[in-house]
Parts: structure tokens; sequence; C-alpha cells
């Protein structure tokens, strides 16, 4: 199984206008253009997806509906997982995607849950390592146990795939 993972787009900060809680925090207008060029760029690299999972925070599940919108995917076959939050740790993470039995699963969520999980998948521990940057993708092959990450692709790269 391959697991695809995208931290969220750019949110807007805690105390803007009418944002009380960490969770109602929205993809900014540029957050929302840049999920927009990033999905396109994930187009031209990843196959459909056989499932997409998201967190239910409000930027993650903005990040995510952007993303299967790019592949298809309709907001019904969307699924929303509280496990993907940011304090999730690597074995959450594996357990929300390996429930799905399919061969590629997307998980849209938070850090530092997603940098954990890929500097385990890259060195066996989550301790420092590997940071995702916002709208930043990964995706690590899961085969028997064993975890290799495949890549790590900061925003700026998925932006100038979709060029």
């Amino acid at each position: 199984m391959d697991m695809v993972l995208i931290r969220h787009g750019t949110a807007e900060p805690l105390g803007s206008p009418g944002v009380r809680f960490d969770a109602e925090r929205a993809l900014t207008s540029e957050g929302i253009r840049d999920m927009e060029r990033i999905a396109t760029g994930l187009q031209r690299i990843l196959e459909k997806p056989g499932a997409m999972i998201s967190s239910p925070l409000v930027r993650a599940r903005q990040t995510a509906e952007i993303v299967a919108e790019a592949f298809g995917i309709t907001a019904e076959e969307l699924i929303e997982d509280e496990r993907l939050g940011p304090d999730a740790g690597p074995q959450d993470l594996l357990e929300v995607a390996q429930k799905t039995k399919k061969d590629c699963v997307v998980l849209v969520g938070h850090d530092p849950a997603f940098s954990r999980f890929v500097s385990f998948a890259a060195c066996s521990h989550h301790r420092g390592g590997v940071w995702m940057k916002k709208g930043g993708v990964a995706r690590v092959q899961v085969s028997e146990g064993e975890m290799e990450l495949l890549w790590l692709l900061p925003p700026k790269i998925m932006k100038a795939l979709a060029e």
C-alpha cells in the first residue's frame, strides 16, 4: 500500500475575525490558490487514489476537497477521521490507511503528525529529521511491516509540476 500524505495549505491565524478555535481555521485565499496548483501538480505524478481521508479540521477538509476535485473524487467519497489530527502518532496514521484496504490512500492532515510519520518512515524514528511545509506532499510505501519513503516534495516543487 502507498500512503500519500498532504499537509493542509496555509490557513488563517487563530484569533482572526470569527476564528475562536484552532479547528475553525480556514484556508486563506492564497492557501486555496496554492492547493489548487499543488493538486494539479499531484495529478501529474499520482494516479487516482483508491481512498482519500481527511482530518475533520476545516483547513484540512478544504485542502482535501480541492485535491479530491482534481482527481474526480466526490465529497461523498471523501472520508473524515478524527485520528488525523495534529497530535496523531505514526501508528494512528498507519491504522487509518490500512483500514481502507486500498493500494493507494491519500491522507490530508497536519503537522507535527505528518512530519513525525515521514521521519519514522525515513529513519525508523520520529524525533526530528523531516519537516513538511504547508502543502507539502510525501509518498510512503508500506509492505509487510516495513515502510519506505518514496518521495517528499515541498509545495514549491508541487506548484512547478502544475505548469
